[in-house]
């Protein structure tokens, strides 16, 4: 898949293949519709303490569809439309440790995830009544 990576701080994000991520039976994959950039995603792009690893995919306000289900999902299916918090345990999406959605897909946990029911487009799909408008895969 494509994603937008980024390697160090000054330099701009890149866009390059990377592997698509695996879930696990208690996870789902997300096609990605739509992200917003965060301000932690630009404190994170920069030097200092809080500076994402090399290689990071940042993203942690998207909407998407479903693409696959683990083995456990029973609330979700695939082609539901959704959005998600930015967590699977106690990691946070698209800040080092968990591919995030400046990417053609993430993956997301069961317990954070919410049915984007409403009828609105993907690029107006509600995270914390913000709206996304600026990544698009």
């Amino acid at each position: 898949m494509k994603a937008a990576v980024f390697s160090r701080p000054g330099a701009p994000l890149t866009i390059q293949e990377v592997d698509i991520p695996d879930i696990s039976a208690d996870e789902m994959l997300v096609a990605v519709s739509r992200c917003g950039i965060c301000g932690t995603d630009i404190h994170a792009s920069r030097e200092g303490p809080f500076m994402a690893p090399p290689n990071t995919i940042f993203g942690h306000e998207f909407s998407g569809e479903i693409v696959k289900v683990g083995d456990n999902i029973n609330r979700f299916s695939v082609g539901d439309r959704v959005t998600s918090l930015p967590f699977i345990g106690d990691k946070t999406i698209g800040l080092g440790q968990i591919t995030g959605a400046y990417s053609e897909y993430v993956r997301s946990a069961m317990n954070w995830l919410s049915n984007c029911r409403i009828q609105l487009t993907m690029t107006r799909a509600p995270w914390w009544n913000r709206w996304q408008w600026v990544f698009t895969p």
